[in-house]
């Protein structure tokens, strides 16, 4: 199978395409020690993957609230279905194969029959133990489906409402926010030396980190509110514009709201000037550790145990 386009991709429907990422998410983890992240395995579909097209995971859609990412459902209803048929254990985000999914043979692999079939029996009784309780309570709604596999893949989803919020900030305000974050991060920004707002809500400047052992290096730092993902051309103009500057940095940090395509990471990777790349995963991760304007809550979520006589 060869890669799709975007708009072949987007055509092919939501069914289709969880197919490819049910099938592409197993091939991954059976190829990379059986265990990843949210963020390795998006990074492997922009870089590596031979189907998915890499503008699939940042592209935009309106919806009625704002727009949206179909990647993310695509995505998340893989991955249910594949928890749901007994080859996948999510452990605080991280993904791991359980034995089924380590014994598993792609040789005899039939999705049909292995995966779809299973998660199918899941929705259905899902879909009647809430058609039960509304029935008890005198609330039946329309299209309980809809409800019951939203409410089923949307965890985790602050990560999503922090992008729309970055996306939505004041150039001003996001150049704030850019600040707090590399601030975290360690670096000291030199106002004197040509910090300011960019149009696209970045900042550009210099700033100072010290190691250790009191060793102080300059660093170049980009910060870009991003639709697409970004390519070779913005981190050349990046690493261009730290060689020319008379002062010259060590090394660089390009932000993004977005992602870096494989074209981008090579770039920052050939670089003169090494360069760290921090995509919108990394921001969330950034910001989860230093908890800059977040609060952890703990929360269970109750078993079919308790909906059923």
């Amino acid at each position: 199978m060869t890669k799709y386009s975007i708009d072949e991709f987007e055509k092919i429907g939501q069914g289709h395409r969880v197919d490819i990422f049910i099938v592409e998410i197993l091939k991954y983890l059976k190829e990379n020690s059986g265990k990843s992240d949210r963020k390795e395995l998006i990074q492997y579909f922009i870089e590596e993957d031979d189907i998915v097209p890499s503008e699939w995971i940042t592209k935009e859609f309106p919806g009625e609230n704002g727009t949206y990412k179909k990647f993310d459902f695509d995505f998340n209803f893989a991955k249910k279905e594949l928890q749901v048929s007994g080859f996948l254990k999510d452990i605080r985000n991280v993904l791991e194969l359980s034995e089924k999914g380590y014994d598993l043979d792609f040789q005899k692999f039939n999705l049909e029959q292995d995966v779809k079939n299973i998660s199918a029996k899941y929705w259905q009784d899902k879909h009647d133990i809430r058609i039960a309780m509304k029935k008890k309570s005198k609330q039946i709604e329309q299209g309980p489906e809809k409800e019951t596999v939203i409410s089923e893949i949307t965890t985790d989803n602050w990560r999503e409402k922090l992008s729309k919020a970055l996306h939505q900030m004041s150039p001003k305000k996001f150049e704030s926010f850019a600040r707090l974050l590399v601030k975290n991060m360690g670096v000291n920004i030199d106002n004197s030396k040509g910090v300011q707002v960019s149009n696209d809500g970045g900042i550009d400047g210099f700033g100072y980190m010290r190691a250790d052992d009191f060793r102080t290096n300059r660093v170049g730092i980009q910060a870009k509110r991003w639709q697409g993902n970004i390519g070779r051309v913005e981190i050349q103009n990046f690493v261009g514009a730290l060689s020319m500057n008379s002062n010259q940095a060590e090394y660089g940090i390009f932000i993004t709201t977005s992602y870096f395509n494989k074209n981008a990471i090579e770039a920052a990777r050939d670089s003169t000037i090494p360069i760290t790349l921090i995509n919108i995963d990394d921001i969330c991760d950034l910001v989860a550790k230093y908890e800059i304007f977040v609060k952890p809550v703990l929360t269970y979520e109750l078993d079919d145990y308790y909906f059923q006589d």
